[in-house]
């Protein structure tokens, strides 16, 4: 899986479409804040074999608290959703944050991360 993280504006999105793109496979997208337990548990079960898997702003599940206020979805629920998904090796997570250092290290560990993308905002020599 891929991990993209930076401040906003930094074409997270953008670099997010390239990848899917690269892949050719569908993609499903989940805001983590606007699910819960239950829902992002059912959504998991409906993903086909082959496709992306786009958690968009996962910092906001707490280091912290297993069910922070953020969000209706608990760090344990997210986990074992995540360990279902990597079990299946046609299956692609990328996973994007504002605040790396707001994220519990079990959600970026090596089973599910096996690439940190740090992006920057361009500059004139970026661009030029």
């Amino acid at each position: 899986g891929y991990l993209l993280y930076r401040l906003p504006r930094t074409r997270k999105s953008s670099l997010c479409l390239f990848i899917i793109g690269y892949f050719n496979l569908d993609v499903y997208v989940f805001t983590i804040s606007s699910l819960n337990d239950y829902s992002l548990k059912s959504l998991f079960t409906k993903l086909p074999q082959h496709c992306i898997v786009l958690l968009e702003d996962i910092d906001v599940i707490s280091a912290s608290q297993n069910s922070p206020a953020n969000t209706k979805v608990s760090l344990s629920t997210l986990l074992n959703v995540l360990d279902s998904l990597v079990s299946s090796i046609s299956r692609l997570l990328i996973i994007t944050t504002n605040y790396i250092n707001r994220l519990d290290l079990a959600l970026i560990r090596p089973s599910y991360v096996d690439i940190k993308l740090e992006l920057y905002l361009a500059n004139k020599d970026i661009i030029n």
